[in-house]
C-alpha cells in the first residue's frame, strides 16, 4: 500500500520559470541613499506605560504592539506554561466570549493575538478605538475558560507528537538543551512531561505575577496623531494598576573548553541536521555588535558567505550553509549550521570548523568586507520602508538606553568597521575553539566518524541523555521483519490466494469529501480512482509495464521517470515480491512510532528509497517514510501512517491511513469497504 495516494501530489505541485543569471558577476551596488528615519513621539502614563507613536498616514491602517519588558522566566518542570498562558488571553475575557472576540475581529478585518509578554492588534484606522478596546480587554480581563484550556492542552499534545519526527524541531530541542542547560530559561521547552504538570490555576497565577504596566511599552504605528493616541491609551489602559513584577536575572550558562558532540539518533534520516554553536557574552547594540554583523555576513550571511561557497558551491554537500549570532541582555549565541547527506556529515563538520577558524586566524579581504557592508546597508534601507521599524528603533533606544542618534548613525558606524575590527571580534567571540556540535541523523552511518570531533553523547528527541542506540536483536534481518509483517496481516499463502481485491476509502479536507477506490488483480494489474468532488477525478492504471493517468477523463502524458514512480506506487503488497522485483531491502535499526518500538527497513527500488516502520510486537507496518524536496530545496520527510488495523475477509487492513500532502499538511483516509474476488473486466486496467 506504499504511496498508493501518489496522484494527490499532482494537485499541490506548481512550476515556475527561473531567470538565468550570470552569477559569476556581482551586480553593481546602487548609489548610497541618504537615510530618512521617521520620527517617533513618546509619552508615559502615570502607571508606567511608555507609549511610542509613529504617525504614518500613507495608508488608513493602525497597529498596536504592547510589549512587557521582562526577564526570562524559569518554568522548571512546567516548561511551556508561559506559552499556554499567552494563548489563553484571546480565548475569552470577562466581557467577551471567544466567539464574540472572533466576530468583532472578523467584522473589522483585523488581527488580534497575544503572548506571555505581549499583545498585538492591527486593522483599518477607522476602527482604531474598537481595536484599542479589544487589545485592552484581552490584556486586562482574560477569563481563562476551562474548556479553552482543555482544547489548548490537546493541541499542544498533538504538536509535541508531530515534532517527534521533525528533524529540525528535534535539532532545536537538542541545541537548547546542551547550549543552555535545562536549568536555564533558554534551555527549557514544552515536553509531554512538563505539559502534564501544568494546570489552569498555574496560568492564572502566572498572569497575575507577570502582567503589569510596570516596564511596559505600547508602540502605535499608523494613521493617528499623538494627541488622539494619548486619549485612547488613557481611556483603555490608564486604570491598569501598577504593581511590582518579581523577576530574576538568569546565571550565564557554563562554557566548555573542548568540543563536545551531542546526537539524536534518527534511523530513517538520509541527511543530518548539523549545528556548531556556543554561548557568547555580547549585549544588544554595543560596540562589538556592528563588527559582528559584518563578520557574520562574510562567514555565513547567505549565498555570498564563505560557508555557502565552501559547502554548497565547492563541495556540493548541501543546499545551504549559514551562520548567525544573537546579541542578548543575558546570554548571546553564535552558531553555524547545515543539513547534509549522511555520507558527508563528518566532512561538513570539518569544513564548518575550518571556516570558523579561518575567520579567527586570517584577515578578510577588501572585496569581502565591501560586499558585506553593501548587503547590510541594503537590508537596513529596506527595513526603513516599514513604519513598524521606526517604532522598534524607538523601543530599543528606550530599553537599552542607547544614544538618541544611535540609528541615525547606523551607516556611519557600519562604514567605520575595518578588517581589523572583523578579526578582533572573531578572536574575541569565536577563538576559544570549543563548540557544541549537535547532530540529528542516522547513528548507524555517521556516529563512528563523529567521535573524532569530541566526546559523543546521545539524547532523545526531547534532549534527555540516553544510552547509545539499541542494536537490532540477533537474528533479526530485513527478510525476517518482512515475513513477520506478512504473517501478521494474514500470511503469505492467504495473500497470494487473493485473485483480486477492491479497497474503498474516504477522507475529508477543508470540508470536502474525497473518495478513493483501488482495484488490484494478480501481481501487476492495478486501478486507482480518486474522486475529489468539485475538483474532479483522477484515475491511474497499471497493466504490467504499462501505466497511465487520466484527469476528468483526459489522458495526462507522464514523463518516463514518473511512469516508474506510478508503477511502483500501484501495488497492493509490494512486500510479497521483494525477493523477485529487484528491491534492495536492509534493516537499519530501531526507533519509535507513537510510543511503539519499531524495526526500520530501508527499501530501494531503482532510484526510489523509502523507510518502512514495523511494530516490534505485532509485526504490523505503522509508517512508510519518503524524502521529498522542501520549498527551500532541503530534504523533507513525508510520512504515510497506518493506524488501527481491522480484519476483513481473514486479512488485516489499516482502518486509517494518514497521507502527506505537503509541508504541515496531511489527509486522513478511513477504510470503508474491502471486496475480494469480484468480477473485474480487463478493460479497467487499460
Amino acid at each position: 500500500m506504499k504511496r498508493i495516494f501518489l496522484s494527490l501530489a499532482f494537485l499541490f505541485i506548481g512550476f515556475s520559470a527561473i531567470a538565468q543569471l550570470d552569477r559569476s558577476v556581482r551586480p553593481q551596488a546602487a548609489p548610497e541613499r541618504e537615510l530618512e528615519i521617521g520620527e517617533a513621539e513618546t509619552f508615559t502614563l502615570k502607571n508606567g506605560i511608555t507609549v511610542i507613536v509613529v504617525t504614518n498616514s500613507k495608508l488608513p491602517r493602525i497597529t498596536y504592539s504592547l510589549i512587557m519588558n521582562r526577564t526570562p522566566l524559569d518554568e522548571g518542570d512546567k516548561a511551556g506554561m508561559a506559552d499556554l498562558m499567552g494563548q489563553m488571553l484571546t480565548e475569552g475575557t470577562l466581557t467577551r466570549t471567544k466567539s464574540q472576540l472572533d466576530e468583532e475581529v472578523d467584522f473589522m478585518g483585523a488581527n488580534l493575538n497575544a503572548s506571555s509578554s505581549s499583545a498585538f492588534a492591527s486593522g483599518l484606522s477607522k476602527y482604531k478605538e474598537e481595536l484599542m478596546a479589544l487589545l485592552a480587554d484581552v490584556v486586562l480581563n482574560p477569563s481563562f475558560p476551562q474548556e479553552a484550556f482543555d482544547k489548548l492542552i490537546k493541541q499542544a499534545e498533538s504538536g509535541i507528537e508531530s515534532s517527534k519526527d521533525d528533524p529540525d524541531a528535534i535539532a532545536g530541542n537538542l541545541m537548547q538543551t546542551v547550549l543552555y542547560g535545562k536549568d536555564h530559561p533558554y534551555g527549557q521547552f514544552m515536553t509531554s512531561e512538563s505539559l502534564a504538570n501544568i494546570s489552569l490555576d498555574d496560568l492564572k497565577a502566572l498572569y497575575q505575577e507577570r502582567f503589569s504596566p510596570t516596564k511596559t511599552y505600547l508602540a502605535i504605528v499608523g494613521d493617528i496623531k499623538k494627541k488622539d493616541a494619548k486619549k485612547l491609551v488613557k481611556k483603555y489602559f490608564g486604570a491598569w494598576e501598577a504593581k511590582p513584577v518579581a523577576e530574576s536575572i538568569p546565571a550565564f550558562p557554563k562554557t566548555i573548553s573542548v568540543n563536545e558532540v551531542h546526537m539524536v539518533d534518527r534511523p530513517s534520516s538520509v541527511q543530518s541536521v548539523i549545528e556548531v554553536s556556543h554561548v557568547i557574552d555580547i549585549k544588544p547594540e554595543t560596540e562589538d555588535v556592528m563588527a559582528m554583523r559584518v563578520m557574520d555576513q562574510i562567514l555565513g550571511g547567505g549565498s555570498t558567505g564563505r560557508l555557502f561557497k565552501n559547502l554548497r558551491e565547492d563541495k556540493g554537500f548541501t543546499y545551504g550553509a549559514y551562520s548567525n549570532f544573537s546579541a542578548n541582555q543575558y546570554v548571546g549565541r553564535f552558531s553555524a549550521s547545515a543539513e547534509v547527506r549522511n555520507e558527508v556529515t563528518d566532512s561538513a563538520i570539518t569544513e564548518l570548523l575550518f571556516e570558523i577558524d579561518r575567520m579567527v586566524k586570517e584577515s578578510v579581504t577588501d572585496e569581502e568586507i565591501k560586499a558585506a557592508k553593501e548587503g547590510l546597508k541594503g537590508s537596513f534601507g529596506r527595513s526603513l520602508e516599514q513604519p513598524g521599524t521606526i517604532a522598534s528603533f524607538a523601543l530599543n533606544t528606550l530599553r537599552y538606553q542607547l544614544p538618541e542618534d544611535h540609528y541615525e548613525n547606523y551607516l556611519i558606524r557600519l562604514n567605520a568597521v575595518s578588517k581589523e575590527d572583523v578579526q578582533r571580534v572573531a578572536k574575541k567571540y569565536l577563538q576559544n575553539g570549543a563548540f557544541y556540535i549537535t547532530v540529528v541523523g542516522k547513528s548507524s552511518e555517521i556516529a563512528g566518524k563523529l567521535k573524532a570531533f569530541g566526546e559523543l553523547t546521545y539524547h532523545d528527541f526531547e534532549g534527555r541523555v540516553t544510552d547509545p542506540p539499541v542494536q537490532l536483536p540477533e537474528g533479526v534481518t530485513a527478510q525476517t521483519i518482512i515475513e513477520d509483517y506478512l504473517k501478521a496481516i494474514g500470511g503469505r499463502e492467504a495473500l497470494l490466494a487473493v485473485k483480486n481485491v477492491t479497497i474503498e476509502r474516504e477522507g475529508t479536507i477543508q470540508g470536502m469529501t474525497l473518495k478513493s477506490k483501488e482495484v488490484y488483480a494478480g501481481r501487476d494489474k492495478a486501478y486507482l480512482l480518486q474522486d475529489m468532488g468539485p475538483m474532479g477525478k483522477i484515475e491511474m492504471t497499471r497493466n504490467g509495464a504499462e501505466v497511465g493517468m487520466r484527469q476528468n477523463g483526459q489522458t495526462i502524458p507522464l514523463p518516463e521517470e514518473q511512469k516508474v514512480a506510478v508503477a511502483n506506487s500501484l501495488q497492493w503488497l509490494p512486500e510479497l515480491d521483494y525477493a523477485t522485483n529487484g528491491a534492495n531491502i536492509k534493516a537499519t535499526g530501531m526507533s519509535e512510532v507513537n510510543g511503539r518500538p519499531v524495526y526500520l527497513v530501508e527499501v530501494r527500488m531503482g532510484e526510489e528509497v523509502s523507510t518502512e516502520f514495523f511494530d516490534v510486537e505485532t509485526g504490523l507496518k505503522l509508517r512508510s517514510q519518503e524524502m521529498a524536496d522542501a520549498p527551500d530545496g532541503s530534504a523533507m520527510a513525508q510520512n504515510t501512517d497506518y493506524l488501527g488495523y481491522v480484519e476483513k475477509g481473514g486479512l488485516m487492513f489499516p482502518e486509517k491511513i494518514t497521507v502527506p500532502l505537503g509541508p504541515g499538511m496531511s489527509l486522513e483516509f478511513e477504510l470503508k469497504n474491502v471486496l475480494f474476488d469480484q468480477a473485474v473486466k480487463d478493460e479497467l486496467f487499460q
